[in-house]
């Protein structure tokens, strides 16, 4: 038996020492290296990949920092820009929204301090009362009237008046008059200062007055009206005074025997208002 030659499991021996398996020839892989050596330099961190990032996508916020070197592996950069503008417009639109819900509810509450649903007005009023005849003089009478507006619009109110007035010894011949009235009507303010609403209104309706009162014989229901105005101070926001309403007052009462005469009164209030 032949003993086997180890030379030939293990090839020839070069000249360095070496074997080398026999019709063993590597194959060039052209291109390999430098395929590998640029994979390593994109992913691996440190100056030189921030510094290329730097370069190719601009100056980032730190929270995108991670998201383009990500991108630039890839040699993508758009979609890192892309977020940042995204990210931005995302901001405005937050910051625009907030100040729209604010002037919201500016505008909400200051429509709600300057134009008050009701106005309830309550307080002292003062008739100079004139016959209408010649022979009679004038008079006056003493009393109070409550009033509610509601306001369709900052400057418009539909207002409901009522008041009752009496004399208890008209022109000392101690008989007791009492005078009362029912008026409805628009009121027009103004309300562009901070605590003062000057308004002026003209009310129609109905006045009731006693025999004693006009010296009508009996007691009777007439015509009235009244034109005129005042001016509200606002203390706190439901509540204000009244300093002053003058108004003319007509009424049409039938005195004695001379038949309807207009009656050309005056009427002075001042009081507080409530207001919802």
């Amino acid at each position: 038996m032949t003993a086997a030659n180890p030379s030939s499991k293990r090839g020839r021996k070069t000249i360095d020492g070496r074997f080398a398996r026999k019709n063993f020839s590597p194959s060039p892989v052209p291109n390999q290296h430098s395929n590998i050596s640029t994979n390593l330099q994109l992913s691996t961190p440190g100056a030189h990949l921030y510094g290329q990032i730097k370069k190719r996508c601009g100056e980032l916020p730190s929270c995108l920092r991670h998201t383009a070197k990500g991108a630039a592996a890839i040699e993508v950069c758009e979609p890192a820009q892309k977020i940042k503008f995204i990210g931005g417009f995302m901001k405005l639109k937050l910051v625009v929204c907030s100040l729209a819900v604010v002037s919201l509810f500016g505008v909400t509450a200051r429509a709600q301090e300057t134009e008050p649903r009701f106005d309830v007005f309550a307080g002292y009023s003062y008739v100079q009362a004139n016959p209408g005849v010649n022979s009679v003089n004038s008079f006056h009478l003493h009393g109070g009237s409550a009033s509610i507006a509601y306001n369709y619009r900052s400057w418009l109110s539909g207002v409901a008046d009522f008041g009752g007035y009496n004399n208890g010894n008209i022109l000392n011949t101690g008989a007791s008059g009492t005078f009362s009235t029912y008026l409805f009507g628009p009121r027009l303010s103004y309300r562009h200062f901070r605590r003062i609403t000057p308004f002026g209104q003209v009310l129609f309706g109905v006045a009731h007055a006693n025999s004693s009162a006009f010296g009508t014989g009996s007691s009777q229901s007439a015509f009235a009206m009244t034109a005129g105005g005042g001016v509200d101070y606002k203390l706190f926001d439901h509540f204000a005074i009244r300093p002053v309403q003058a108004e003319y007052l007509m009424t049409r009462f039938g005195v004695g025997t001379t038949g309807t005469q207009t009656q050309n009164n005056v009427r002075l209030s001042t009081g507080f208002v409530f207001r919802f």
